[in-house]
C-alpha cells in the first residue's frame, strides 16, 4: 500500500516538475511513445525540424518555406527537461537542421540559471543523438504585461536569454534573437499575440523572416 501511494505521489510530482521518475512512469509516456512510433513508420526524412512547446506547435513554417521538407515537433506545455526526453523523436526524421525553442514554461518555477543548466543537458543530448545536424537555438519570446505575473518579467526573460546564448557558445550552436523582433515598449504587443504569450498566425511572418537565411544557408 505504501509503495502504491509513493508511486502515485511520484507521478503527481512529476507532472508538476517537482521530481524525476522513469520515463515509463510519466503520465504522457504512452502518448509520446506512440508519437515516435508513428513518425518511424512514416519514414520521413526532414530537411528541418522545429522543436519546442505550444509556440512552436502554433507555427506554420511549411507555408513560409514550401520548398523545404519541414516537420514541427511542438508539444504544448513542454519544459526544457521534457524536450530532452523527446530527443529520440527528433532522431526518427534525421533532420539536417534543428530549430529549438524552449523555456517559457520553466520561467514560473525555475531560475534563469536552472533553465541554462537544463538547456546544457538538452543541447548535449541533441548533439549526441544527431551529430550531423546543425542546431539553432531561438530565444524565449517576450510576454505582455499581464502574463509577466504568471511567467516572469520581460527583464528576467531577457536575462534568461543571455544565459541561453552563453550555453549555445559552449556547444557551438547558433543563437537566434527573436525576443527583440517582437518586443515593443517593453512587452509583447497585443497586435501579435492571442493571449499575451502565444502568437497570432500572421505574427509568425516576423519569425520566418528572421530565420530565412539560416534555413537556406
Amino acid at each position: 500500500m505504501y509503495e502504491k501511494r509513493t508511486h502515485n505521489l511520484q507521478i503527481a510530482f512529476s507532472v508538476l516538475g517537482w521530481c524525476d521518475v522513469k520515463d515509463q512512469k510519466r503520465p504522457d509516456y504512452m502518448s509520446l511513445d506512440a508519437w515516435k512510433r508513428c513518425i518511424e513508420k512514416i519514414q520521413y526524412d526532414a530537411d528541418v525540424a522545429f522543436f519546442g512547446n505550444s509556440i512552436t506547435a502554433g507555427s506554420n513554417f511549411h507555408e513560409h518555406f514550401p520548398d523545404i521538407k519541414i516537420i514541427e515537433f511542438g508539444y504544448p506545455g513542454d519544459r526544457v527537461d521534457g524536450m530532452t526526453r523527446r530527443v529520440s523523436i527528433l532522431e526518427t526524421v534525421s533532420p539536417e537542421k534543428v530549430f529549438v525553442m524552449g523555456g517559457i514554461n520553466d520561467l514560473h518555477r525555475s531560475s534563469p540559471k536552472t533553465i541554462q543548466q537544463q538547456y546544457d543537458i538538452l543541447l548535449k543530448s541533441i548533439i549526441e543523438k544527431l551529430p550531423q545536424s546543425k542546431i539553432y537555438v531561438q530565444s524565449i519570446l517576450p510576454v505582455n504585461k499581464e502574463k509577466e505575473k504568471l511567467y516572469a518579467t520581460n527583464d528576467v526573460i531577457k536575462e534568461t536569454n543571455q544565459l541561453i546564448e552563453d550555453i549555445c557558445k559552449k556547444h557551438d550552436c547558433t543563437y537566434i534573437d527573436l525576443y527583440n523582433i517582437y518586443i515593443e515598449n517593453g512587452v509583447l504587443p497585443d497586435s501579435v499575440t492571442t493571449d499575451g504569450v502565444h502568437l497570432k498566425k500572421e505574427a509568425y511572418i516576423r519569425w520566418a523572416k528572421a530565420i530565412r537565411h539560416h534555413i537556406y544557408e
